[in-house]
């Protein structure tokens, strides 16, 4: 067998695969005319973007940075080419693809007998899985995130077999790049970097760690120049400080996004992986296909042991979030191949069925189910947009809102924007206005933004002068 890993045939059929993945999302993108903003997150990562862009451009200080910088610098770079909110959503699908591109390299690398199965097997449940997909069309830094960690896994397995000093050199450029893009990619990254300094020096490969470590800190300049002393306040962050055991069983939590009920104990929603179909249909039942032998396969237990770590970790975080179990989803696909191989098998000769025809209908249940996750998000896209045009009609006063205050900024309405979480309500006067949702209560009870909420009908009479889709109503002071 070649001892190169790598062949030209094969990365020019994965490159081509990738492009038309990225060409996918970008027409599906144009079609429902998305830009990839909603929510909170993804306008702020468009804020702290166009805010770099700026400081490239002109200089000065790039001003207070809560997240890790490598997304929105990317946009900001991106921003050159592309109107801003289009340039990040174009660094999330341009990633996803190069996402696919790597997690195919590193299967082919760990199952070499089994390539085109490998990469079937990819395009059915990484590309067409609903919530990986949905995350490659949207401005958050997921995409970017999972491209750095099965770049960097890809070069510290091949880094391991051949001991090139080039894989050490990707290998810590990649994590550096996935640390500063998602910070709990350090969980998730942990062991490969104990292992592959343990391999270095037990080669005696010292010019490898030192050139790991240059390439380390180059990759890291920009999170240290742009957040300064902050950069080491990222523990710091609210649900991080929180981490508890015993956070393991609980169902119901206060944070600083309100107080959330779910229906699951953190220790079973955080095996999201195998039993919503947002991740893997079923997947739980693939479980009964894994056999021993294979998961004794010292590649696999490296990834067995990163899944678990990462699962025990995010159990004890007081909150329930799909998007935190991103980053380690593509490692349980790799752990499952050689199931699903066996599953497939299996259905096929009970239903007596080709594979081509079992394959169509899982291509036809994904995108079944990623329409279906994808909606809510396009929607809530498009009430934004509407909301943010129609205040342009309004005059230009102070207005009190919240949650949906990063949107109003972004697409600059006229009025001055307040912040009923975070700013207070003291220089609040009559004829301003206050954007309220009442469907949020039970939410944000008890929080700061129900307090002012309160405190500004205890000193004003509150107008509505206009109604808005899902429940906003825009109040005037009087």
């Amino acid at each position: 067998m070649d001892t190169d890993p790598d062949r030209k045939l094969r990365d020019s059929t994965l490159l081509l695969l990738s492009f038309i993945i990225m060409l996918f999302l970008v027409c599906f993108a144009a079609l429902l005319s998305f830009n990839g903003l909603y929510g909170q997150d993804s306008y702020e990562y468009l804020r702290l973007s166009r805010q770099l862009h700026s400081v490239i451009c002109c200089a000065g200080d790039p001003g207070h940075f809560y997240w890790p910088v490598m997304y929105p610098l990317a946009g900001a770079l991106f921003s050159f080419i592309l109107p801003a909110p289009f340039a990040l959503q174009w660094v999330s699908i341009l990633s996803f693809a190069l996402a696919f591109f790597y997690l195919a390299k590193l299967m082919i690398l760990l199952f070499p007998r089994i390539q085109w199965q490998a990469v079937i097997y990819l395009l059915l449940f990484f590309v067409l899985s609903p919530f990986m997909l949905r995350s490659a069309a949207v401005s958050m830094s997921e995409s970017l995130a999972i491209f750095a960690i099965m770049a960097a896994l890809y070069y510290f397995f091949r880094y391991k077999k051949l001991l090139r000093w080039n894989d050490s050199m990707l290998f810590a450029l990649f994590v550096s790049v996935a640390i500063t893009t998602r910070y709990p990619s350090f969980i998730v990254l942990i062991i490969p970097c104990i292992l592959i300094v343990f391999l270095i020096l037990k080669k005696r490969k010292y010019g490898h760690l030192v050139l790991m470590a240059v390439t380390w800190m180059l990759v890291l300049l920009p999170e240290l120049f742009i957040k300064g002393i902050e950069f080491r306040q990222f523990s710091g962050n609210d649900l991080f400080s929180r981490w508890s055991f015993s956070n393991y069983f609980q169902t119901s939590f206060s944070t600083l996004d309100g107080l959330n009920e779910y229906a699951l104990p953190n220790i079973i929603y955080s095996a999201v992986h195998l039993w919503h179909p947002g991740f893997l249909f079923a997947g739980i039942f693939w479980l009964v296909f894994v056999r021993k032998t294979e998961i004794k396969n010292k590649n696999i237990i490296i990834l067995i042991t990163i899944w678990f770590l990462n699962f025990f970790f995010l159990a004890g975080i007081p909150t329930q979030n799909a998007r935190l179990f991103f980053l380690t989803f593509p490692m349980l696909l790799i752990i499952l191949l050689p199931a699903f191989i066996r599953l497939q098998e299996w259905i096929c000769q009970k239903l007596s069925l080709r594979f081509s025809v079992l394959a169509a209908i899982i291509l036809v249940a994904q995108l079944g189910l990623f329409a279906r996750a994808v909606d809510p998000f396009v929607q809530y896209n498009r009430m934004e947009q509407s909301i943010a045009g129609e205040l342009h009609d309004f005059p230009a006063r102070n207005l009190y809102t919240f949650s949906i205050n990063g949107p109003l900024t972004a697409y600059e309405v006229p009025q001055k924007i307040y912040n009923l979480q975070l700013q207070d309500i003291d220089q609040a006067n009559t004829n301003d206005y206050v954007l309220f949702n009442l469907d949020f209560e039970e939410q944000w009870k008890n929080q700061p933004v129900w307090q002012h909420w309160q405190e500004l009908n205890e000193k004003f009479a509150l107008k509505p002068v206009h109604s808005f889709q899902n429940g906003w109503i825009l109040y005037e002071l009087q």
